[in-house]
């Protein structure tokens, strides 16, 4: 799909539809396929921003498909092909999205936002990022061993032959004697080879840094606020000790651990705010490549989330995001990695969002 920012309210999108006509194709036809593809052009847009945020559009289907002419401000036709023989026509466009009017429009009705000012749920919201800055590697550990085994075989034979005789001639008697010996050894040796041995493999022990995230707290609290919730940064409701635990966790590869987060539950528990979440999101940041098509660096981003109630003894899971790559642009690693940031950090937060307002959770 075929999405980039016109300004700050529309994107342009693309889509495609085939539907069946009767004998000849008609305006109507036409204005039918045009629909269809736009529509198409939406789902796809939301499909791209994960598995939540499609299902919030095929419970919001039917108000977008209302609303459509406010939704999209310009329509081209990309391509068409009428195949009479199938009595089938095919369109793809590309449409001008207003998208804060379609994000209005699907937060219209959710549980949070119908909710009164009172009964918005506070949401302490802590988001980490991190990128490997050390790599330890580790040669394989060889064992080698060898087995010699020798089979000896000997044979031996021997025979002894011997004559002996007497004359007797006049007064004298003489005797001999002859003894012949014969003797055989045959010997058969065979010497056997066995080699093997094992390998033994570590895998690398690598460091990461944690990224400051302040820059792009402003539009994830924005994001919480919009959707009718009270969204709090955990700065101002973690202790440092908490906070300390938590980056070093980050920075020895691991996702937070339970030690940790039973101490942050403790913490969320004692706060006077009342907190009845905790959002938990993870920004791993690659590392920077070349991109082919613009030459630009380009830096992607991995993000992954879960959301913890903390109201009741033990926090249990109400939502997660599953790992959603996202890539950016820049003219160097820095201002690439920033924007790669800011986009991971909102697709998170509209990914949790979502799975809320799926769930009816306000």
């Amino acid at each position: 799909m075929l999405s980039f920012s016109v300004n700050a309210q529309y994107v342009n999108l693309k889509g495609g539809a085939s539907i069946k006509f009767q004998t000849t194709l008609t305006g109507d036809d036409k204005e039918r396929a045009i629909t269809a593809a736009s529509m198409n052009a939406i789902e796809r847009y939301f499909s791209e921003k994960g598995e939540a945020q499609d299902q919030v559009f095929e419970s919001s289907r039917e108000k977008i498909e209302k609303a459509l002419e406010r939704l999209v401000q310009n329509t081209a036709v990309l391509s068409e092909q009428v195949m009479q023989d199938t009595k089938r026509y095919q369109v793809t466009v590309r449409v001008e999205l207003n998208e804060a009017r379609l994000k209005n429009l699907v937060k219209q009705g959710t549980a949070a936002t119908m909710s009164g000012e009172g009964e918005k749920s506070n949401i302490v919201y802590l988001f980490t990022a991190r990128q490997a800055n050390s790599v330890k590697q580790f040669d394989d550990r060889v064992v080698r061993i060898n087995q010699v085994s020798v089979q000896r075989e000997v044979n031996a034979n021997s025979k002894v032959s011997g004559t002996e005789g007497e004359k007797i001639s006049g007064n004298q008697v003489s005797t001999n004697t002859g003894k012949s010996v014969n003797a055989r050894m045959d010997g058969n040796a065979t010497v056997k080879r066995e080699s093997g041995g094992s390998v033994t493999s570590k895998s690398d022990e690598i460091g990461y840094q944690v990224l400051p995230m302040g820059g792009y707290k402003p539009a994830v609290t924005s994001i919480f606020t919009q959707s009718g919730f009270v969204a709090l940064d955990s700065d101002f409701v973690l202790t440092e000790a908490d906070i300390k635990s938590i980056n070093a966790d980050y920075a020895n590869g691991n996702d937070i651990s339970p030690t940790t987060l039973r101490n942050v539950f403790k913490t969320l528990k004692a706060s006077q705010e009342k907190i009845k979440f905790l959002v938990i999101a993870t920004i791993d940041v690659g590392l920077g490549s070349v991109d082919g098509s613009s030459g630009m660096r380009r830096i992607g981003v991995e993000v992954s989330g879960r959301v913890l109630g903390v109201e009741g003894n033990i926090p249990r899971e109400i939502a997660s995001v599953p790992p959603v790559q996202q890539a950016s642009l820049g003219v160097d690693d820095g201002a690439a990695r920033t924007a790669a940031l800011k986009k991971g950090a909102e697709v998170a937060s509209r990914e949790i969002i979502a799975q809320l307002n799926n769930n009816g959770i306000k």
